[in-house]
């Protein structure tokens, strides 16, 4: 599931909305259907009625198209408020994951947890580079159906699936973990959110997200049994409206890996100088 999509985030103007309104009357009385084509990929409206429209409360709540991949293989699609296309509303779509983007590095494996129809997890793959790797879970299934045909990567691996399939995974496997949604789900919460713990390296971080009014990240992580000694710092990423919040958290070392972490003092105050050093006169 992506991030609910607000009629802010559609690209528009006075001016275009009114270009926009005059191109649709005349399909509508030539009987043409309005065609996308984004890196090769073709989507066919199947109504024509304006998305921003169509997914507002005036309209139907989604809009349908027909998709032809780069391959020739087709699907059809229901963008929705909570399926989000990032090919029909452009580069806001991606405004959970850029707040992130200072802390990858290249060669990271990083969680994707509600990954949506693919745009983030394709982003976040641009920004560890070949030598990283993404793992995407989605559990919706025509968002997993789409998201590995159109974005067709070497270093994602997409699935259709939710945190009860990181059985497999082991303890600390990945360097970042990005669940925009987990905590709006009250149920599940606790336990997503224990399991995504559980597979984030030490020193890692997590970037969790979702309606959080006036709680804070430590306690919604005590709740999930996450004690407040394994947490090095945490901060507030993103605040938008309903309380919807994105925080950043980060896994604390072990003692042992922050000493190993600190380079040895030879000849720190108090030492003693090293034989054969300026100290020894030799005799």
């Amino acid at each position: 599931m992506n991030a609910p999509l607000s009629h802010s985030d559609l690209p528009g103007s006075s001016l275009g909305a009114r270009l926009r309104n005059l191109h649709r009357q005349i399909r509508l009385i030539l009987g043409l259907r309005r065609t996308h084509t984004i890196d090769g990929v073709r989507y066919v409206e199947r109504t024509h009625e304006p998305l921003r429209r169509a997914i507002s409360r005036k309209g139907r709540g989604y809009k349908d198209y027909e998709v032809t991949f780069r391959s020739g293989e087709r699907m059809r699609i229901r963008f929705t408020p909570d399926r989000v296309y990032a090919d029909l509303v452009g580069g806001s779509a991606l405004s959970f994951y850029r707040p992130a983007d200072e802390h990858i590095r290249p060669g990271m494996r990083l969680l994707v947890l509600d990954a949506g129809t693919g745009f983030g997890p394709a982003w976040l793959a641009s920004r560890v580079g070949p030598s990283g790797a993404i793992v995407a879970l989605e559990e919706d299934g025509e968002s997993a159906h789409f998201a590995p045909r159109r974005y067709t990567l070497n270093n994602v691996a997409f699935e259709r699936a939710g945190t009860d399939a990181l059985g497999g995974e082991l303890d600390g496997s990945f360097d970042g973990v990005l669940a925009h949604t987990v905590l709006a789900d009250n149920a599940r919460r606790a336990d997503r959110l224990t399991e995504l713990w559980r597979v984030l390296k030490p020193g890692g971080w997590i970037i969790p997200g979702g309606p959080a009014a006036g709680e804070s990240i430590e306690a919604i992580l005590a709740d999930a049994s996450i004690p407040a000694a394994q947490i090095a710092d945490s901060a507030i990423l993103t605040r938008g409206p309903e309380g919807v919040t994105t925080f950043l958290v980060r896994k604390r070392l072990p003692p042992a890996q922050l000493d190993d972490n600190q380079p040895p003092d030879h000849h720190g105050p108090g030492s003693p100088p090293a034989e054969g050093g300026r100290g020894d006169t030799g005799r």
